[in-house]
């Protein structure tokens, strides 16, 4: 799948080094979850966006297996229709797309 692999390096360098800071994040064609899970895992507040159920699927198993919580919403980046804003992305009310 072209969206597997590990967090991209330049995101692990910025985080490992402190240049970018826990905060929150999102992820816009998160793929499998690998940058949103790295960023989780080292206290970011992570909602990842993606199109392909497959790929989210693998994404929340990824976040699942790894213990943090990650946001995941399966929309159209050349719609967002359920991006509807920080309320509602961060209450979680969108989350149960996935699954």
């Amino acid at each position: 799948m072209p969206w597997e692999g590990g967090p991209r390096s330049e995101l692990v360098e910025l985080v490992r080094t402190g240049r970018l800071e826990p905060c929150r994040a999102l992820d816009l064609d998160c793929g499998s979850g690998a940058n949103a899970v790295f960023l989780a895992e080292h206290g970011f507040e992570v909602t990842g966006v993606d199109f392909a159920a497959s790929a989210l699927d693998q994404a929340d198993r990824l976040a699942k297996a790894a213990g943090v919580d990650v946001a995941w919403i399966k929309d159209d980046l050349t719609r967002l229709r359920r991006l509807g804003g920080d309320d509602q992305a961060q209450s979680g009310v969108i989350e149960g797309e996935v699954g």
